[in-house]
């Protein structure tokens, strides 16, 4: 997280005023220092389908967040994401139990932190005299800096690594951090709803699959498409024609205004041209 913050804060140098050190650091442990510590457990203790299942329950956090902040939702916000994580269950999950209750707590906690985090961006927003790679590179930086003390108690000081661990780092830092979370945020920050950008996140283990299925031929089950089908209809049926109607009723509404303003504008126009005839 911090040579991928420092890369960003490269481009877009700036700092935010001190009112807004503290979101920095709160985006910086929600979205980043426990969205990876959490991720981490929850991946040493659990297979990697039931990870991705539970991780994908954020979705269906985010509409209950947003309205537990006093923002108003339609039903399909809550009815889309409960069909996109059944889709991506069908999609991944496999035969077993498993019962590691700390494991699934860390993806618990993973989905609802990382939810918050989603939530809290859209609506504080970015800093005054700020640009969107600053204040994803600031929740970078924070969430990196608070993660290291903690990794070098638990874990210890960083190992030697060889020149194929430190190109996948970089790979892991630049593209698949930096760029990645930029482009994410980036979205939020530029009016993305938080429950739209949930939902996209379902697209993630379709997108895994559809590569496999190219690219290693592996084969896709019958449970599989229908997981399939049922992300791609929670994209769509999450949708909102809110903005569609609230748009058509302000053309509506307007409508009148433009044409009695253009009729005085006609008549001032001849009063002026009549005169200047009679002058």
């Amino acid at each position: 997280m911090v040579p991928a913050g420092l890369v960003l804060i490269i481009f877009r140098p700036a700092l935010p005023q001190r009112g807004w050190w503290l979101r920095m650091v709160v985006l910086g442990v929600l979205n980043f220092a426990a969205f990876f510590a959490c991720q981490a457990i929850a991946a040493h203790r659990l297979p990697g389908g039931v990870v991705s299942t539970i991780a994908a329950a954020q979705c269906v956090v985010v509409p209950f967040v947003v309205l537990a902040l006093g923002q108003r939702l339609g039903a399909r916000q809550f009815v889309a994401p409960v069909l996109g994580l059944l889709g991506v269950g069908l999609l991944v999950l496999r035969g077993g139990v498993w019962t590691d209750t700390t494991g699934i707590a860390a993806a618990a906690a993973l989905a609802l932190l990382s939810a918050t985090g989603m939530v809290l961006t859209r609506r504080w927003g970015v800093p005054p005299s700020v640009h969107p790679l600053s204040a994803v590179a600031w929740q970078m930086l924070a969430g990196g800096l608070i993660l290291i003390p903690l990794a070098i108690a638990f874990e210890g000081g960083p190992p030697s690594m060889t020149l194929g661990q430190l190109a996948a780092t970089a790979w892991l830092s630049i593209p698949a951090t930096a760029l990645a979370f930029a482009l994410f945020f980036g979205g939020l920050y530029r009016g993305v709803e938080p429950t739209t950008a949930s939902r996209l996140m379902l697209l993630g283990p379709v997108v895994a699959v559809a590569l496999g299925w190219v690219f290693a031929a592996e084969s896709l089950t019958t449970q599989q498409l229908a997981g399939v089908l049922l992300v791609l209809v929670a994209q769509f049926g999450g949708l909102e024609r809110g903005g569609a109607r609230r748009l058509g009723n302000r053309t509506r509404s307007t409508g009148p205004a433009n044409r009695q303003r253009r009729r005085a504008l006609v008549d001032s126009t001849i009063r002026t041209g009549s005169d200047g005839r009679l002058g």
